[in-house]
Parts: structure tokens; sequence; C-alpha cells
């Protein structure tokens, strides 16, 4: 192999066969290769060069990121080129021609291109580079400049592919360039910038388009554009009055602006030499001009449209049939594509890549390849622009032009997952400008802001957050996961403590928000600190649990339990309390009691009365569902005792609740009107939103049970518009199918039928149609109605089995009784009887 030919005058830039690298993978590697060049075929000690590099890390640390750097050399360079001890290193003399080392022979004045290692701004460097200048002056005998470099440049963009997914995005800048003259189209590098940009040159005439990403030196700009556009060098006119006067009212092109932005102002120039002149530069930053309309471009939809599948999937299709023209999307791999299209976030050069695979790997094959998906999303051909070459190369080149700060607080963000807030990031993450790490990041397209989102919300896109992680050592993991952890289990308990006020919506607003950050918190704390991970997952017990999670919770705080020592304690109770909750509201109402039994006698032992009350109101719950209603009506007198001695409306507003089901349940109308209205009272002291909603559709069962449909039907209303307002898909699923019940009382089939499929439709969203088995009964009945008699038996049978086992409520009993002749059981699953009600 030939050697690498290496500039260190005027900047850093390596070239070998047509390979060319400006910058290796961080700025600490360029370091790194920086040193050992100045000092070719010496061998450098290797805590020499962590002192220059890391100096402010510990020994253990520089040591890793040593040995990375050093990783991404031997990539880059090849294995040969690199002489590696464990004390110290070298590079191989035989590899490299370096221009230093001819200055510094010959005084050559053609290969002083600038100082040394120019903007790069190494200490060490310092005192090399002003003696090389000083050498140069002295061999000058007049003023010399660099010439500059020739860059590859292109009148036109090759387009060699078919333009797919920008449509909207294409008129949108169009439109801006209707009213405003200079447009930069920004985003990530593999966003599509050019290729939109390309595009936009294709369908507007006249129009000129100037490829900058081979032109290193800003003050080339000029000439590069002058080149592209063919322009004849002429000594009366300056070469952007040349440029302006060749474009007229015309359209200019400028791609891959990022790292020339300091030549921003000749955009401003030719603008200024020219009145009509329309200039669209992409960049993955802003200009910062004046005038400037930014034009961010994110990742393809994931959206299916009105006509077909999403932008994203389209791509993938398309780009996946011109490497394997039999690709096509069928039922059987479509939801797989889906799948993978999301799993890429939408990025178009990640679809483009992995698309191509399409030749070797099916859908299945490239989902399970994921697992390392930067070895993956990696071209077999190569392509015009290395740095397109995979998905890694993209991230790298943006990257390396972050600076130092930046580099490290995004690195940091992978911490998340699904999104964070600016105070969990400032929580979190290291540096004390927070806010102005995450402007920078967010006017580099590196993080997104969450649209609509209160407090405001930003995310990674998972191929950013995968490739930020990989620039972590296992140390810096383990100490950003235990303050994220600890950050998490704080807003769960913050969740908790606002339970059954008029602050818990607003906390399970948050906690919605932020769940996969809880499962991420839960994870790591399960395994490094199981009383910390009981705590989490007890804390935001009623959101779970009206979210129709309380299943995953369930194994997640008996896990916990398992580990942690049994000593009575304010923990252990509420933790007991919880787990019954979980399986209460699953409806295995016999499992749950010896739960809240357990938490009862805890709490008694430690003399914490509000404890005693609220296991007792859970107990009295679990009792009367299955059917004891005289030890449940003698435990919720008890709780509301307790609760009341505690003295706060909402818990006193619980026992009252308790009080009004147990009475429903026995058939005593007028005492669960009574009771429920007592609930509203204390509920509505409190502010509690939700209470109010279950108080509500206490009082709409009492009334049902009183034969008063009309009044119920209002409570029932009013229950399920408050229980909407609060985000608790399995309570307005609860509400929708006593509503459902009344409607059929009424003789009102449609309006029965609408309800049903709407509390389906919503069971179903949170995983759990078989939590509600009345409403099984209730669309039996309907179905007799609509004379499908195989369905209703099914359903009914459905029914039957889901109360195996425990006393049927009124509402059961009821249809047990009208629908006694039906002797069918379940001849289809429940899934598909439910898809059967959906579609009537």
């Amino acid at each position: 192999m030939p050697p690498w030919k290496v500039q260190l005058l005027g900047g850093m830039r390596l070239c070998r066969e047509g390979v060319v690298v400006s910058r290796f993978r961080t700025r600490a590697t360029d370091a790194v290769f920086a040193y050992l060049a100045v000092h070719l075929g010496q061998e450098v000690r290797r805590d020499k060069l962590i002192e220059l590099v890391w100096p402010h890390v510990d020994i253990d640390a520089g040591r890793q990121s040593l040995r990375t750097s050093l990783t991404f050399l031997r990539q880059t360079l090849g294995s040969e080129c690199l002489d590696a001890t464990r004390n110290g290193v070298r590079l191989v003399e035989s590899c490299f021609e370096i221009d230093v080392d001819e200055f510094r022979k010959t005084h050559n004045l053609d290969l002083y291109q600038g100082k040394l290692l120019e903007g790069f701004a190494f200490e060490w460097a310092a005192p090399l580079a002003a003696k090389l200048e000083e050498e140069y002056r002295r061999a000058s005998t007049h003023p010399q400049t660099a010439s500059p470099a020739d860059p590859e440049v292109r009148a036109a963009p090759h387009i060699l592919s078919s333009f797919i997914g920008r449509e909207h995005e294409l008129e949108q800048v169009k439109r801006l360039l209707a009213t405003n003259r200079l447009v930069t189209i920004t985003g990530l590098g593999g966003s599509g910038k050019s290729r939109l940009a390309a595009e936009l040159w294709r369908r507007t005439q006249p129009a000129w388009y100037v490829g900058l990403s081979d032109v290193n030196d800003p003050s080339d700009v000029p000439e590069a554009i002058r080149q592209a556009l063919r322009l004849p060098l002429t000594p009366e006119r300056s070469i952007l009055e040349q440029i302006a006067r060749e474009v007229g009212s015309g359209l200019l092109i400028l791609d891959n602006f990022e790292h020339l932005v300091v030549a921003a102002h000749v955009v401003t120039d030719l603008l200024a030499h020219s009145q009509s002149m329309r200039i669209v530069a992409t960049s993955q930053v802003p200009l910062g001009l004046s005038g400037e309309i930014e034009f961010l471009l994110g990742p393809l939809s994931l959206h299916p449209t009105s006509s077909g599948p999403s932008e994203a999937v389209a791509l993938f299709e398309e780009r996946a049939k011109s490497a394997l023209p039999s690709f096509a999307i069928t039922p059987k791999n479509a939801q797989l594509v889906v799948e993978l299209c999301q799993r890429l976030d939408g990025f178009p050069l990640a679809l483009e890549i992995a698309a191509a695979k399409s030749r070797i790997f099916s859908p299945t094959e490239m989902l399970a390849q994921l697992g390392d998906r930067f070895d993956f999303l990696r071209k077999t051909r190569k392509g015009l622009a290395k740095r397109q070459d995979s998905l890694r190369d993209a991230l790298d080149w943006s990257f390396d032009r972050l600076t130092d700060e930046n580099q490290t607080f995004l690195t940091e963000l992978s911490i998340f997952r699904g999104g964070f807030t600016l105070d969990a990031a400032a929580s979190i993450c290291s540096g004390d400008r927070p806010s102005v790490q995450l402007e920078s990041l967010l006017v580099h397209s590196w993080i997104q802001r969450v649209p609509d989102s209160e407090p405001t919300r930003f995310r990674l896109l998972e191929s950013i957050r995968e490739y930020g992680s990989e620039f972590l050592t296992s140390k810096q993991q383990s100490a950003l996961a235990s303050k994220h952890a600890a950050y998490f289990l704080e807003l769960c308990r913050a969740c908790g403590r606002a339970a059954f006020t008029a602050d818990e919506s607003r906390y399970h607003i948050l906690i919605e928000a932020d769940s996969q950050n809880v499962d991420a918190a839960w994870y790591w704390l399960s395994e490094h600190d199981p009383e910390s991970g009981l705590s989490l997952v007890e804390s935001a017990d009623w959101y779970w649990i009206l979210k129709g999670q309380g299943h995953v919770m369930e194994a997640r705080i008996k896990d916990a339990l398992a580990k942690v020592d049994k000593t009575p304690r304010p923990l252990l109770v509420r933790a007991h309390h919880v787990c019954g909750n979980y399986i209460l509201f699953q409806r295995r109402f016999a499992e749950s009691i010896p739960w809240f039994q357990r938490g009862y006698e805890m709490a008694t032992e430690l003399g914490d009365i509000l404890a005693q009350g609220l296991n007792r109101v859970q107990l009295a719950q679990a009792l009367a569902e299955q059917g004891d209603l005289d030890e449940a009506l003698e435990h919720g007198q008890g709780a509301l005792d307790h609760l009341i001695a505690n003295g706060t409306s909402n818990w006193i507003g619980a026992g009252y609740a308790m009080l009004a089901l147990i009475a429903n349940r026995m058939g005593d109308a007028e005492t669960g009107l009574q009771m429920a209205i007592q609930a509203d009272v204390y509920y509505s002291d409190a502010n509690y939103a939700w209470g109010r909603g279950a108080a509500l559709n206490e009082m709409a069962m009492a009334c049902h049970l009183a034969g008063r449909y009309e009044e119920s039907l209002a409570y029932q209303r009013e229950s399920i518009a408050i229980k909407r307002e609060c985000r608790a898909p399995w309570s307005i699923a609860v509400s929708l199918s006593d509503k459902a019940a009344t409607q059929l009382a009424l003789g009102d089939y449609d309006g029965a039928m609408a309800s049903v499929q709407e509390a389906f439709a919503t069971l179903r969203s949170i995983g759990g149609v078989t939590r509600q088995p009345e409403l099984f009964g209730t669309a039996a009945l309907l179905l007799i109605n609509r004379k499908e008699e195989a369905l209703a038996a099914a359903a009914f049978g459905t029914m039957l089995s889901l109360t195996k086992g425990r006393a049927l409520t009124i509402g059961e009993r009821t249809c047990a009784e009208k629908l006694r002749e039906l002797t069918g059981s379940r001849s289809m699953s429940t899934e598909a009887l439910v898809d059967r009600i959906l579609v009537i």
C-alpha cells in the first residue's frame, strides 16, 4: 500500500488512493494522531498522551479513552500503520509522508499552506507552529499565500434516486422562497437535506447548484462557486460580482455549508450584489445571517397516509425494490417493515442503507440485527460522499463539529429513554449550562423538541441515543444511571404523595410522558437498590391502575418484595396495600384479600391510622366484589372511622365511596345514593376530579337500581366526561359498561351497542378486554336483540368463564337471569369475539 500523504500545515488532511480524511471520529483522536504525526517514528509514552489530551480525567478513564482513540486510528489508517506497546505508541514511518517533515528538510514554500494544525488549537502545538512560521518568513523573499484547494465541484447534482416522501417539505421551501431571499435547510447528516436541495434544483429554473462538501477552507467558497458555475476569471469584476451577474434573478443552491459557516458573509455579499437573487443553503446549523429563514428537516413520517403507507415505509419499499426487484410489501411482512422503519426512526439514510440489504436479508432478519445497528447500517457499495457510507459515518461527521462541551452533554443525554425535560437534563447531566447546551444541540439538529409539550420536552432519535451511549465508559454509564434512577424515583414518590388530591392528574401526565424513563429507572433499581425499587413501584400505583397496567406492576412489586428485608415498616405496609390493589383491579378478588389483611396488620402494629383505613377500604371492596357483603360492610364502616380520624377530605371521600359501592352491591339503592353523595361532597372539598367521577358512577348505579334510568344516564355522562379529563381508560371503560346497561334498560339498543363497542375499544387499548365481565353480558343481550344468537351465546359463555369461582355482581346476575336459556359456551377466542362485536 502507498503511504498516507499527510497535510498538517494549514489544518489536517490525509489522503491515500482516493480516500480523504479531514477529521477522525472524535476531537481527542484528532489530537492523538496530530501529536504522533508531528513526532513521526518516535515512541510516545501512553501517560504523556493521556496528560496532553485528557488532562482532567482520572488515569483509568484516560487509559480507556486512549485505547478507544487508538482503535479508531487502526480502523481508519490500517493496523500496520500503528505500533502500540504496553508503554508507548508510534506511527510507522514507512506508512506516512508528512508535509512538516518535508518543509523542514527543503523549505519548499509551496508546502506551507498555513499555520501548523490551523483551526485545532492544541496548546502543545503552539511553540512548534511559531517556529515553523518563523522559518517560513526567513525563507520567503516576498509575501506568498497558499493557492486555494481544488475542490471537486459540480454544476449540477447527480440525481440517481427517485424522490420519495418529501413533497410537502418541497412545497414548503418553495413557499418560503416566494417571500424570502435566503432559506437554510437544516438537519442532521443523513436526514436528506442534499436530496431535497437537488430536487428543488431539478424543479426550479433557472437554478444553479454548488456542492461544498469537499471545500475545506472557508476562504475558498467564492472560488468554489465560480468553478461550479464555470465562470472565467475577469480582472474587471470581482468573483462575487461575476456570480451575481450570472445567477441574476435565479436560484443559487449552496449544498453542505455546515463546515464553512465562518464564510457565511459570502452569502450576504452575494445577496447584496443582486437584489433579485435567491439562495438556498443546506447546513446542519443555521448560517446566523440577518433575513435568514431556517427550515428544519426532520425524519420521514411514520404515520400511514390516506392513500397508502407512511413516507418512511414508502421510501424503504422503493429502495428495497432497487436492490431486489422482486421485493414487495405483503400482508405477511407489512407489520415487520413498519416496525423496522419505526426502529430506524424514519431516518432517511438509515432506511436507505437497510433497504439496500434486502438482497440478502428479510425484514425479520434485519430487525434481529438492529442490536448492533451501526455495524448493520453500513453500505456495501461506497458512494460519492464517504461520510454517507454508513450511519456511523454520517453521525461522526456531525459529531466532530460539536464542541467538547456539546459532545459530553449529548453523550450523557443518551441515558434518557423516550425524551426528557430541561429540569431532568440539568439534574442528571454534568455541566453548569444545561439550557445553553440544549439550545446548541437543538440548533445542530442532534435533539428534537416535542411539539405541544408542557413542560417542554426534548428527545433523541433512537439511533442517536445509541450512538451517544457508545462514548460512555461503564463507570460513566453506572454513575448516570444512578442519578437517572434517583430523579425518576422522586417523580414517582411525588406522584404518590399527590394521590387522591387535586394535583394527581398533573403528576399522572408527567409520569405518562416519562413512562419509558420510569421503566429504565425500575430496571436499574431492581438490580442495584431493591429497597428504592420497591418504593418506585408502590409510589405511583394509582396511575398504573387507571392506565390498566396493574398486571405489569404486580410482577415488579413482587420481585422487589422478594429482595428486601421483611421487617414491618411504612414502606412494607404501603407495598402490601399497593400489591393488593394491583391484584384487585385485575378482578382476582380472593387473591388480593391476604395482601390487604397483612397490610392492615402491619399498620396496626406501627400505629398508622391512615394506613389501617386504606387497607380496610380495599379489603371491603375485595369482599364485596366476591359477594361477602356483610363482612365487606363491617370493614367499610371500620375503614371510614379510621379515615375520619385521619381528617383528610380526599380519604374520607374514599371511605364513603366504598360504602356506596357496598350498598349498591347489596341492592340498597337509597343508601348507595346517600353514601355516593357524601363521597362527592368530600371529593369536591378536596378538589379531586377522579374521585368525583367515581362518586357520580355510584350515584348512577344507585339510580339504575331504583329504576330511575334517565337520572342514571345523566350521572354516567358526567362521570365519563370527568374521567376523560383525568385520562383514566380503565375507569372510563367501567362507566361505559354501566352506561350501556342503562341504555339497554331504556330500549336504546343502538346507543347501548355504541357504548359497548367504545368500552371494548378502550379496554383493548390497555390490553385488557377481559377486565369487565359484565360488559360481555350486556353485549350478549344486545346481540340477542340483533338476532345474533351464536355470538350472544359466545359472549354469555365468556362472561360466565370470567366470573367463575366468585359471586356475580347485580349487573352480572341480571344478565345471567335473562340469558339462562342460552347454553352455548365460547365457540371462539375472546379477541375474535370482540373483533366481531366492534364491527357490528
